[in-house]
């Protein structure tokens, strides 16, 4: 199973925690992944590869974090990531890079 990135950043929906969404295409299915409302900048996702079948597609990212003392904008932030892939995905479960649960489709 392959996967592109299709837009990534800090300003996404405001959402109070991690969320996964799933919208099915003709010929690839698109996963959101929203890491909920965030109280500064230096947040981002990055996917890392797709895994699983089209019944229940793992997404691991690596999710990163501003560091410890760093200078970081004051703002309310939303990072999310889109990512296609390339089967008719059913559900999806979005998991960091040792494989803790961040969040699964409804």
């Amino acid at each position: 199973m392959h996967f592109r990135v299709i837009d990534k950043g800090a300003y996404g929906a405001d959402s109070p925690k991690p969320s996964v969404t799933v919208t099915k295409g003709e010929k690839e299915s698109v996963i959101r992944l929203q890491l909920g409302t965030r109280p500064t900048g230096g947040w981002s996702i990055e996917p890392l590869e797709v895994s699983g079948d089209a019944k229940l597609v793992t997404v691991r990212t690596k999710v990163n974090a501003p560091p410890a003392g760093g200078i970081v904008t004051m703002a309310l932030t939303a990072p999310y990531a889109v990512i296609a892939v390339d089967a008719d995905v059913t559900a999806a479960r979005w998991v960091d890079e040792n494989g803790n649960v961040i969040a699964e489709s409804k």
